[in-house]
């Protein structure tokens, strides 16, 4: 969101979606919760039923888009951007 500030305070300028919102895709999603969860990239084609390599490029596609240097730090921005949540599980 933009913002000017006046005198009288703070307005809107417009309305501006965060890019990170609309930039991964839902099978993207899909990958990167189970990432989350500890699953390996091999783990993750499986239980998708796609190639492995598939799983690496969603990966480094994500990666690219939200500049990430590695895996780790990618799960950190998107709980830092809140696309994913922890989930506690007793």
């Amino acid at each position: 969101m933009c913002y000017k500030t006046t005198t009288s305070g703070i307005y809107y300028i417009r309305t501006k979606t965060p890019f990170y919102m609309n930039a991964l895709t839902s099978r993207e999603l899909e990958i990167l919760e189970l990432m989350a969860q500890g699953h390996t990239n091999c783990e993750i084609a499986h239980l998708l039923c796609i190639e492995k390599t598939t799983v690496i490029t969603h990966r480094y596609k994500m990666m690219k888009k939200l500049q990430a240097k590695n895996a780790c730090h990618l799960i950190c921005l998107t709980l830092e951007l809140n696309i994913l949540s922890l989930k506690h599980q007793n």
